[in-house]
């Protein structure tokens, strides 16, 4: 197995949002005179808000303070999906319950969306526990502005290699403006519609393209994926080279929801990978995953971001 599909495999550790035919709550308006990059420097703020709180609290506690009410979760080596503010917390319960720890992150790289209203982040988190060696780990958070503040609707922490890794922060993902958040609800289903038509499309043409030349043309040059070494894979053409060139996919997927912004441009889409022929012996048949896709408008096809 390549270490682009183990990176795959080991992404085994979301949150998400509600389903596709779910509602979705409105957010806070933002101001319009902000900056694209201000929004995303207030979401890496609130990021960081939350990792300096973190400071010695347990790692299930310190997660769960950041947790919007509809988020979803998985965490490896959990298998499940968690949806809900209640089940989330359960499962961050189940996955720190062997060794109580602490937990550290900090983001390298945020974007977000161009009604300002939802966004992502991603970076390096560490696990603390006394007596053990820490164990270091990935994450990636979706957010969505609330009137409390930014909260996270999908996350998942993996587990990373030892090794040299960047802990710089990368130039934000940002609109070249702000717009006003409509009201239009049909629209913002059109936007949802198209997202999951994309996903579906991903899968169906790697069932016979491969996988590499999948991730290539689905994925954008400034894309992120986990993968499974120490630092994190950058730009489509990296990521597919991860997957190689063989014909075909030994996975197949479809989203079972899906989030979009209110402008169009952001969002993500989640369910369980499923396996094409036998299962390995101590292997998932269903992996959990998601994956953060953007546009620079909603007139240019989708392409994902982190996942």
């Amino acid at each position: 197995m390549s270490a682009a599909l183990r990176g795959l495999a080991a992404s085994v550790a979301l949150l998400s949002v509600t389903a596709l035919a779910a509602p979705q709550s409105s957010p806070p308006t933002t101001t319009i005179s902000q900056s694209p990059q201000a929004v995303a420097d207030d979401l890496l703020a609130a990021d960081r808000g939350f990792a300096a709180a973190a400071a010695g609290k347990p790692a299930g506690d310190a997660v769960a303070a950041m947790l919007d009410d509809d988020v979803v979760m998985f965490i490896v080596p959990q298998p499940p999906l968690a949806k809900g503010r209640s089940d989330a917390v359960e499962l961050l319960g189940k996955a720190f319950a062997a060794d109580p720890s602490s937990l550290g992150w900090a983001p390298v790289r945020a974007g977000v969306s161009a009604d300002g209203t939802q966004g992502f982040t991603y970076g390096f988190a560490t696990r603390t526990m006394a007596g053990k060696p820490p164990v270091l780990d990935k994450y990636v958070a979706y957010w969505i502005k609330r009137p409390a503040g930014w909260r996270v609707a999908a996350f998942k922490l993996v587990p990373r290699d030892e090794g040299p890794v960047s802990t710089d922060v990368r130039p934000a993902a940002v609109p070249e403006r702000l717009v006003g958040v409509p009201a239009d609800a049909a629209t913002i289903a059109a936007y949802r519609a198209d997202l999951d038509k994309t996903e579906r499309a991903f899968s169906d043409e790697s069932q016979v393209v491969g996988l590499g030349a999948g991730f290539r043309k689905y994925g954008s040059a400034d894309a992120m994926n986990v993968g499974g070494g120490a630092d994190f894979t950058y730009g489509n053409d990296a990521i597919a080279a991860g997957f190689g060139t063989d014909k075909g996919s030994p996975l197949r997927w479809a989203p079972d929801g899906v989030l979009v912004a209110s402008s169009g441009d952001l969002g993500i889409t989640y369910g369980y990978l499923e396996r094409n022929g036998t299962v390995p012996p101590g292997r998932l048949a269903r992996i959990p995953w998601f994956t953060v896709w953007r546009r620079v408008s909603p007139q240019v096809p989708w392409r994902y971001v982190a996942e």
